[in-house]
């Protein structure tokens, strides 16, 4: 533990030296519409810059930039080459990154509240209609000092590829599994090994036989080039939305005004809907290009597919209800289920 905290707090220094100095700033090398210097927002990923997943974040920094008349500017300063993926939501909530486009399943263990996400049914506009995501920033502010902005993987499934034959749910037992925290109660549910490795490890944890297999996004499959280590594909989605999550550390925000909070707020829901519509047809077009690619599509009987894909929403639901209040967990299933 103490190790842990000696290598991010010079992870810190590292980067607030060399790459972030100068979060939330007002830089000379911008100026605003009305001359002067803007405010200056820098954001970071946890995923790489190339997969297609991140194609929105320029859109959002464009709108935002274009709509503020250089009052403010939001820059992508990197990914996890700057810091590594789960030390993130550390960083944004001291604000030694201002803005960060990331996994919740990242820090679930301080906000479990976000545990009941993935299992959400309603898209990610309703979501905001139904008041959630004001729900959601609340409790980010309070845990996280963070005000939580949005979601990007609304609609998104999950699926399990290994590299070992699956006839049934059965075989799934005793392989080990990658993934990050989301699916991990629901993978040893099903008898198999959760291993913890980010997005970016497991290319090499498959080919080296580190693990047997994988849950993830067909994005990231493809983007990452997991078709090349990856022999069979169970197509029996799990989740119906992913994790990934859009925040801003508080101290950054409550100094921005309140006119450019608001087109902020405005920018990520009207990218949220153009994301979510994206989303449908390339799932589609992902699904034919991992057959393409060769992988082997696994077939259970009807009644064990339903039982494999019930089985997961019936243990994160499970897991979350152990991780919440009675009255937030009851706040949870109203705001996500109908």
């Amino acid at each position: 533990m103490r190790d842990r905290a000696l290598r991010f707090s010079i992870m810190l220094v590292i980067t607030i030296s060399l790459t972030l100095g100068g979060c939330m700033t007002m830089e000379k090398s911008h100026t605003s519409a009305s001359g002067s210097a803007p405010i200056v927002v820098k954001a970071i990923t946890y995923l790489p810059a190339h997969l297609d997943t991140m194609r929105f974040l320029p859109i959002i920094i464009d709108e935002i930039n274009t709509r503020a008349n250089g009052e403010i500017v939001f820059e992508w300063v990197g990914g996890p080459e700057i810091i590594r993926g789960n030390e993130q939501p550390e960083a944004v909530k001291r604000g030694v990154i201002d803005y960060l486009w990331t996994s919740a399943t990242m820090y679930s263990d301080r906000v479990p509240e976000v545990i009941a996400m993935p299992l959400s049914e309603y898209t990610a506009d309703e979501e905001r209609e139904r008041g959630f995501i004001e729900f959601l920033s609340r409790v980010h502010e309070k845990k996280m000092n963070t005000v939580y902005l949005g979601r990007w993987g609304n609609p998104t499934q999950f699926y399990i590829f290994t590299n070992t034959p699956v006839e049934k749910p059965q075989d799934l037992a005793g392989l080990d599994i990658a993934t990050g925290a989301l699916g991990r109660n629901w993978i040893k549910a099903l008898g198999a090994r959760f291993v913890s490795l980010d997005e970016g490890e497991l290319h090499v944890g498959m080919e080296r036989g580190l693990v047997d297999g994988h849950l993830s996004t067909l994005l990231v499959v493809i983007g990452l080039d997991l078709t090349e280590v990856s022999d069979y594909w169970v197509p029996y989605p799990v989740y119906n939305s992913g994790p990934s999550v859009c925040l801003m550390n508080l101290d950054t925000w409550n100094r921005i005004p309140q006119y450019l909070q608001d087109l902020i707020i405005d920018v990520h829901a009207e990218v949220e809907i153009e994301r979510a519509a994206y989303q449908i047809e390339k799932e589609e077009l992902d699904k034919q290009t991992i057959i393409d690619a060769g992988l082997q599509v696994v077939t259970f009987a009807p009644e064990q597919a339903e039982e494999y894909m019930a089985l997961a929403r019936e243990v994160d639901w499970d897991t979350a209800r152990e991780k919440v209040s009675p009255e937030t967990y009851g706040k949870l299933k109203n705001f996500l289920t109908k």
